[in-house]
């Protein structure tokens, strides 16, 4: 009885520190990280923003990773109706975090979870806000 006491207890305090967690994915500076060590000083100071990080290597990530889906620009892949990122709309509404959770949780059953450390989000972050803001292209007539 005193096991699953014990048991129930490490559960609850995991589930709680998960609620404490937001340095970890947030786009939001935090007061500490819990538990310690969870996040760099440079998340403490300004959450996780594509600003920190580096667009080049960014565009590696999403053309291994990504880019299948998303196609080799942003604008989605047609035939597998996928989110268009280079969309003023689609960029203005989503903050870095979102993205980064998202990247994170992926979109079952479609989008795979994806296990990048804090940096290659980052990176993968300044790619995806740097894409081209452009229509897509326009198909061209069928015959």
């Amino acid at each position: 009885m005193l096991r699953y006491l014990t048991l129930g207890l490490g559960l609850l305090s995991l589930s709680l520190a998960a609620c404490e967690s937001s340095g970890s994915v947030g786009d939001e500076p935090v007061s500490r990280c819990f538990p310690a060590g969870a996040c760099d000083e440079a998340m403490l100071q300004q959450g996780l923003v594509a600003a920190q990080g580096d667009a080049h290597a960014g565009a590696e990530l999403f053309a291994q990773n990504c880019a299948r889906c998303h196609g080799p620009t942003g604008h989605g892949v047609e035939a597998a109706e996928r989110i268009d990122m280079t969309s003023p709309s689609w960029q203005a509404r989503l903050r870095d975090g979102q993205i980064a959770q998202t990247v994170r949780a992926g979109r079952p059953p479609v989008m795979p979870a994806f296990r990048f450390t804090d940096d290659q989000l980052r990176n993968l972050l300044a790619y995806v806000r740097q894409l081209e803001v452009a229509p897509a292209p326009t198909p061209k007539p069928g015959y």
